[in-house]
């Protein structure tokens, strides 16, 4: 998809935003009540490194869908593997970082 200007944006969910001094951003629309000028605004995820001010100075002049996100396979905590649940003996764990019962040979 190509680059749509900002005034045919969705404002309800998280999309890439093109800002003149900043680049692309992933942003949203925050109707803040209470913000001061722009009211409301786009914001986006830099905001906290760059501060609410400049975030409202540096508007997006365009905006792009996010892509989908890829079909990979989960591994590890992703997987639902807990953190604090060991790894049993053979485990594929083990076997791919060389514990216990593994001759050390990848």
């Amino acid at each position: 998809m190509e680059w749509q200007p900002i005034e045919t944006a969705p404002k309800n969910a998280d999309i890439l935003l093109y800002c003149p001094r900043r680049g692309v951003v992933c942003g949203r629309w925050s109707d803040e009540r209470y913000a001061t000028k722009p009211k409301p605004y786009w914001t986006h995820d830099r905001e906290r490194l760059f501060g609410v001010r400049e975030t409202r100075e540096d508007q997006p002049t365009h905006w792009m869908p996010l892509p989908e996100a890829p079909n990979v396979e989960l591994t590890g905590a992703a997987a639902g593997l807990s953190p604090q649940r060991p790894a049993t003996e053979g485990s594929e764990v083990e076997r791919r970082v060389g514990g216990p019962g593994h001759a050390g040979t990848h």
